[in-house]
């Protein structure tokens, strides 16, 4: 999937399917920007680390993919579409993350997007995904798409001090 952007130093920007060659950005990126921007630590990595193996390692539908943001080639963001273990119906967004120096181009959304349309075309009837209090622009961006948040539940595992952060799962049915 490509998207080219026309400004003269607006970088071309695509999503290529995620491959074993993207494990370590994918586990990096989560590392350095959510370590440098919320002090989330190893146990929030491990997360990280397990749902990318999971992923890597499983024999996956149709209706699932993995996309890594690409600027000029250079990967800058991820998100990943699942088929939710609990129900076949319902899609699971995860692992979203854009570089810094990258979010100007929206990337973010237009990887949402394309992974709202690609659960619609697929016969998904609902989609959810994980977040958490502190990610305030990212949950008000989830409520503009039709996101509602359905459950709250504490988590003091990813601050290595053992801040608490409220963990909410969010719904939008299609």
């Amino acid at each position: 999937m490509t998207t080219n952007q026309t400004h003269e130093n607006t970088p071309v920007i695509t999503f290529e399917a995620y491959t074993d060659d993207d494990f370590d950005y994918v586990i990096d990126s989560h590392r350095r920007i959510f370590g440098k921007e919320f002090g989330w630590g190893e146990h929030f990595m491990d997360r990280v680390r397990e749902v990318t193996l999971t992923y890597a390692n499983r024999e996956k539908t149709e209706r699932e993919i993995f996309l890594i943001a690409k600027a000029n080639g250079k990967p800058v963001g991820s998100m990943m579409l699942i088929e939710w273990p609990q129900d076949p119906t319902v899609a699971q967004l995860r692992l979203l993350v854009v570089e810094e120096a990258y979010r100007g181009y929206k990337i973010g959304s237009r990887l949402m997007r394309t992974l709202l349309e690609k659960a619609k075309t697929d016969g998904y009837r609902k989609v959810i995904l994980w977040t958490v209090d502190e990610l305030v622009v990212a949950r008000q961006y989830y409520a503009k798409l039709g996101f509602v948040c359905t459950e709250r539940e504490e988590n003091r595992l990813w601050h290595p001090d053992g801040t608490p952060v409220m963990e909410e799962l969010w719904e939008m049915d299609l």
